[in-house]
């Protein structure tokens, strides 16, 4: 298995995105639509030509190239604490963008890095502060007495802390 940098386990699925992508291997069936795709898009092509093989060739390495680089970008964006959330997020990419990189669904894929941005600007925010009510529920099933209990509303008032707000 590949190894990020720092070997947490958003890393190495990010490490493993990448080199799934950079290993993307189209049929020669596919190449030819591709080709075609070319052939109908680009002005100034005449016929089913290498040149045309060629400008598909490239513009599958930049896609590829576009994709490692969302994945690097969300990677770096994501909050510490939130590397869960991160991963579900980037295996739901992985199974939506890789399969439209190799039906040369061009469309979908731009579709899927637009999302997999927006996912990394939410997970650029660190992971929300428990409510209230949670603490409490938490405060009781350590065995905190009732009124004990009642002193964390006080106390968390009294301290700023924001998270009891009335």
């Amino acid at each position: 298995m590949l190894r990020g940098t720092d070997g947490s386990p958003l890393e190495d699925a990010v490490a493993a995105a990448i080199a799934r992508f950079k290993g993307a291997e189209l049929r020669p069936e596919q190449r030819r639509e591709l080709a075609k795709f070319i052939h109908r898009t680009v002005p100034g092509m005449t016929g089913y030509e290498p040149k045309e093989e060629r400008l598909a060739q490239k513009m599958l390495d930049e896609k590829i190239g576009a994709c490692c680089d969302v994945l690097k970008r969300f990677r770096r964006d994501v909050a510490a604490g939130r590397e869960n959330e991160a991963i579900a997020v980037l295996k739901e990419f992985m199974e939506a963008a890789y399969s439209a990189l190799v039906a040369i669904n061009l469309v979908e894929l731009e579709r899927q890095m637009i999302a997999l941005g927006y996912a990394a600007n939410r997970l650029s925010l660190p992971p929300p502060i428990p409510s209230l009510d949670e603490q409490v529920r938490g405060a009781m099933a350590m065995g905190w007495s009732g009124e004990e209990i009642e002193m964390l509303p006080v106390e968390l008032r009294r301290d700023d802390s924001g998270i009891c707000q009335h």
